[in-house]
């Protein structure tokens, strides 16, 4: 029988259950965990990886407005979206704004307001009264749908 590595997997989550929480846990589970989930939205990180974790983990406020954080899920990585490059660590509110961010307006996908992304993602981002909206999503379908549903409302 051949090894199936997926099975093989599987099994080993279910029988160390508590050892992967706590992993997960760790301050080390918790960089890593965030680095890729950096990664896998498109940032682009040289060696200076732990210099830039460690800024963002120690951020107190934005460095654009200043506005102190009220909780840790205040924090974001802005990114330039065209080259995937690190430029700072600011507030939701400073991450979405339209004055900071340029509209991307090589539209791939051949539909308003929807570009192609990479791995094959579709964004929606829409500028409706000075705010943006902006929202990833698996299927080119999907994104027309929330296209649809902000421009109706």
């Amino acid at each position: 029988m051949p090894f199936d590595k997926k099975e093989y997997n599987k099994e080993y989550r279910l029988k160390n259950k508590e050892k992967l929480k706590e992993y997960r846990q760790s301050t080390k589970g918790k960089k890593i965990r965030t680095i890729l989930d950096w990664k896998r939205n498109g940032l682009i990180i040289g060696d200076n990886i732990d210099e830039i974790y460690d800024r963002y983990i120690n951020s107190t406020k934005c460095e654009l407005c200043g506005n102190e954080y009220k909780n840790t899920k205040d924090r974001h990585l802005d990114h330039d979206h065209k080259t995937g490059l690190f430029r700072n660590v600011v507030c939701h509110s400073c991450n979405t704004s339209s004055k900071l961010q340029e509209i991307p307006n090589n539209n791939t996908s051949g539909y308003k307001n929807i570009r192609e992304t990479q791995y094959n993602r579709f964004q929606v981002r829409i500028c409706i009264k000075e705010i943006t909206y902006s929202k990833t999503f698996k299927t080119l379908e999907e994104a027309k749908k929330y296209r649809d549903k902000l421009i109706k409302h």
